[in-house]
């Protein structure tokens, strides 16, 4: 969101490109890398930087333009999609995981 703000380039983290030229064909991979990368951490810390990034992501995609958004190849990086790609498939990844993160919540606090 960043970088359509700016009319750059995104810069992706160094993991990224552990997965190759488009990582969403291999979600389960980078889902396993990421939960490796991250198990031995408290849940607390986890969500807290999850938290941080994700409302910066949201204040970000809050100060672009509608049209911007909803243009398909507005953005090359993209590929052809529009920029409310990433909004949209951010909230399918949320919806996907959210049941099973909740149970496992419970049994934590069941334990």
């Amino acid at each position: 969101m960043q970088a359509a703000l700016q009319g750059q380039e995104p810069h992706y983290p160094e993991w990224w490109a552990r997965f190759g030229p488009d990582p969403e064909e291999d979600v389960e991979r980078t889902n396993a890398w990421n939960y490796e990368a991250n198990r031995s951490r408290p849940w607390s810390s986890v969500h807290a930087d999850w938290n941080s990034q994700f409302r910066h992501y949201l204040e970000f995609l809050k100060e672009i333009p509608e049209k911007d958004l909803l243009e398909e190849g507005r953005f090359a990086w993209m590929g052809g999609y529009a920029l409310s790609a990433s909004p949209l498939g951010s909230l399918g990844h949320h919806e996907e995981h959210i049941e099973a993160l909740l149970a496992w919540l419970k049994e934590q606090v069941d334990k």
